[in-house]
């Protein structure tokens, strides 16, 4: 049992000290698309698909044009090409995970330890861009697949445009085109403070988050939903979950309402996501 000396503070004072530097921390309305197992890609087709994503965002917002490719450093992180001519060289060489060991986890190998189109490994592989600006108008976008676990699509959304970027309109154009290229399981809106507040277990890659605005492959979750729970139909047999799209806000009204979405469909046992390969 953890017993505090004499010189420790109170243990309210450290959770009060913690939630005063939480409540510093930015804190900007994210979306995240998942998916669980599925084919494996190798990194030629990991940067396919990622090139696939980038030819079609600056359609949707301008806010996609002008990104950079993310390295160390702001003096490491190039303008990406409009035309996309330097993507593919820096996934093959950035995108994956160099290891000291000899044991390399990916396979197919070049004979200086480089990777290939064709490699894979369990480690998969991982692009962040941004554009660089400050965090009222920074956004940052990651994209992470060729795990057989499966793989992601994150962003940040920046303040001064949540109001169009988390807007329900733009939340389905974007699934959309998420969806045409990855086998998404599930996304959402929301940010670390509703997720502390709405989804205590989030993180385990098993539960489905509930967000402000939710989106799950398996529309079957409706029969589990409370009556009044604002939905539709997306997808091939989808379904999008609308609670509010300002989860930053973080309003007891929204954030209540969904707690009530995830409690009923965890009472439905309808709460925990399962492999796409599954059958």
């Amino acid at each position: 049992m953890f017993e505090p000396n004499a010189q420790d503070a109170p243990m309210s004072e450290i959770d009060a000290e913690l939630a005063r530097l939480e409540s510093e921390m930015p804190d900007p309305a994210r979306f995240t698309a998942c998916w669980l197992g599925g084919s494996q890609e190798s990194l030629g087709e990991f940067a396919d698909h990622v090139r696939r994503l980038l030819e079609q965002l600056p359609s949707l917002h301008p806010v996609f044009r002008g990104l950079h490719l993310i390295g160390n450093s702001k003096k490491d992180s190039p303008l990406l090409a409009e035309d996309l001519s330097n993507l593919r060289s820096w996934v093959m060489r950035r995108s994956w995970h160099e290891l000291v060991s000899t044991n390399s986890p990916y396979s197919h190998l070049e004979s200086d330890g480089s990777l290939t189109p064709q490699s894979t490994g369990k480690m998969g592989f991982s692009i962040d861009l941004g554009n660089l600006k400050l965090p009222d108008d920074g956004l940052r976008l990651s994209v992470s697949g060729g795990s057989p676990i499966g793989g992601s699509v994150s962003m940040s959304l920046p303040p001064k445009l949540v109001d169009q970027l988390g807007s329900v309109h733009f939340i389905k154009q974007l699934l959309q085109v998420i969806l045409d290229i990855w086998p998404i399981r599930c996304a959402f809106t929301t940010t670390r403070a509703w997720h502390n507040r709405v989804n205590p277990s989030f993180g385990d890659w098993e539960t489905l988050p509930i967000g402000g605005i939710t989106y799950s492959s398996d529309g079957t979750l409706v029969e589990a939903l409370p009556f009044w729970t604002a939905w539709e139909p997306f997808g091939k047999g989808g379904l999008l979950i609308k609670v509010t799209e300002r989860p930053d806000r973080l309003e007891a009204q929204a954030t209540a309402a969904a707690i009530a979405v995830r409690e009923s469909l965890a009472a439905h046992d309808m709460i925990r996501l399962v492999d796409s390969t599954a059958s």
